[in-house]
């Protein structure tokens, strides 16, 4: 009785830490970082991304965001009235459907190719190039959509 004891919590344990590895190795992958990444930005939109980059692509958007507050851009923004354009766009983009086609992936490099469908008609993919930073899957990068 004590053999079948032992054995049964032998492989209960076997189980548990081979389940344990394989957990830790998908939550340290690319598609554990891009899963939070949609995550994130479903709850808290566009400001969802921001802890999701790198170093550089987070300087990247600050500059965009400075050009952005520019008091000109502001005034031809203005003088072309897109603010409603703007509204429309966030909306359409939330009911874009997502998927992911591929993932390449390097030991500290990885580069997602996503597809996009909205409506039927439009579609296509974009790339998002990914790299390990501070031991987590980071943006670095986003190629512009391929439409098809």
């Amino acid at each position: 009785m004590k053999k079948v004891w032992i054995i049964s919590a032998a492989a209960v344990l076997i189980v548990a830490i081979v389940g344990g590895i394989m957990w830790f190795n998908f939550t340290q992958s690319p598609e554990y970082a891009l899963m939070n990444i949609f995550r994130d930005m479903s709850e808290s939109g566009a400001e969802g991304l921001r802890p999701h980059l790198t170093a550089d692509a987070q300087t990247t958007l600050d500059n965009i965001n400075a050009f952005a507050e520019n008091k000109i851009v502001n005034a031809i923004v203005g003088l072309l009235d897109m603010k409603d354009d703007i509204t429309v766009l966030k909306e359409k983009l939330q009911q874009t459907k997502w998927d992911v086609v591929d993932i390449m992936k390097g030991e500290n490099n990885a580069v997602a190719i996503l597809s996009f469908e909205y409506d039927e008609d439009l579609n296509g993919t974009m790339e998002i190039s990914m790299t390990k930073e501070e031991k987590a899957w980071k943006i670095d990068d986003i190629q512009l959509p391929k439409l098809n």
